[in-house]
């Protein structure tokens, strides 16, 4: 039995996030994507990655990301930020996809949370939080990070595996 594999977005192909090249030119990297899509990321705009100015020439192409060595060791800049910063289409559907996660993530800890008779005050208390933080949550409009998510399912006497299963 073969599985089918629809195509909806072009980043659904491994060319599309496949890096074959990277230059740096004029305070910016120049990078081509193995679909052959050549796009140019102004160096300010990756101030984030902590990167000196005399360092990015020496910037090289990975498979899925551009490596650029460092006195601290290879900074890896991941294909999906230079595409995120080039293709406005691409960086719409990550902003959508994120808020579209942080619902059903909400969602499924307010289940679990009512599931286990408790009220979102108590939570709060639990896990050291404002109980708007957890209404937030609960309702997709805040993205939940690692850190308080653990803590929230902890309190919840669950797993991540059990409670995403």
């Amino acid at each position: 039995m073969v599985a089918s594999t629809r195509i909806k977005h072009r980043w659904d192909t491994r060319d599309y996030a496949d890096i074959s090249d990277v230059r740096y030119v004029c305070a910016s990297l120049r990078v081509t994507f193995s679909d052959g899509t050549q796009v140019s990321v102004a160096i300010a705009d990756l101030a984030e990655y902590g990167i000196a100015n005399h360092e990015w020439p020496e910037a090289r192409s990975e498979t899925h990301h551009v490596a650029v060595p460092t006195r601290h060791g290879d900074v890896e800049i991941p294909w999906d930020v230079i595409r995120a910063l080039t293709d406005q289409e691409f960086a719409t559907f990550l902003v959508n996809h994120a808020a579209a996660s942080a619902r059903l993530v909400g969602a499924r800890l307010r289940d679990l949370r009512r599931q286990r008779a408790m009220e979102q005050p108590e939570l709060a208390r639990f896990v050291g939080v404002p109980v708007e933080t957890i209404d937030r949550l609960e309702s997709g409009e805040l993205d939940v990070d690692f850190d308080l998510e653990e803590r929230i399912l902890g309190a919840l006497g669950v797993t991540r595996d059990e409670a995403f299963a």
